[in-house]
């Protein structure tokens, strides 16, 4: 998968070690699927792609970002009527240097008509070791989510499943981007959590 969407390794000498945060970033295990299924169900589809990739800061479920290439200008896999659902499923391991209480930020990008409202629906779950801390059922809404929960030092399984639905017409369900962020207690502002992941190098 990473080799098909050249994707490169981290520089794990340029990267910042702070407090709160991992000394590295690993790659982890991606599915992504786009579904002719309205009702789809990541249990009974093969995903389109499945394989290591390291995560971005911002999560998108364009199809180029998991590898596949369109010399077309407007490719089938953008048309809602044809793939009505795009969906992402990754699994890899928090590295928490800190215990203590965190703010887990979630903002949900579905894409809108120009001018207007969208009617793309996102749902979204993450899952931290044996826990949800934050699932949302399927939403049209913009705006950021903030979820106050607290971590252990040490490494945890992260699990993080996105979907996004249209009723078959309107903008693409791949053109959906999801942030996820953790805020550490005495910092000012949010870090993606990509840069707290550890995984298989």
């Amino acid at each position: 998968l990473e080799a098909e969407a050249g994707i490169v390794g981290v520089d794990k000498e340029a990267a910042t070690v702070e407090q709160s945060q991992p000394v590295k970033a690993g790659k982890v295990f991606t599915r992504y699927w786009l579904s002719k299924n309205a009702t789809f169900d990541s249990s009974t589809e093969a995903p389109m792609r499945e394989g290591l990739m390291s995560l971005e800061e911002v999560i998108k479920l364009a199809p180029e970002v998991y590898g596949y290439e369109s010399s077309v200008f407007f490719d089938k896999h953008d048309d809602p009527s044809l793939f009505p659902v795009a969906a992402v499923s990754i699994e890899g391991e928090l590295e928490i240097r800190r215990s203590g209480p965190y703010q887990m930020t979630i903002k949900p990008t579905p894409p809108r008509e120009v001018g207007g409202a969208g009617n793309v629906e996102v749902s979204l779950e993450v899952a931290i070791g044996d826990e949800k801390p934050f699932t949302m059922p399927f939403s049209k809404k913009l705006a950021s989510q903030q979820k106050a929960i607290r971590l252990k030092a040490g490494r945890q399984p992260l699990r993080i499943k996105i979907v996004a639905r249209s009723p078959g017409f309107g903008p693409s369900p791949t053109r959906t981007q999801v942030y996820i962020g953790l805020q550490a207690e005495g910092e000012i502002t949010s870090t993606p959590i990509s840069s707290y992941l550890t995984g298989q190098h």
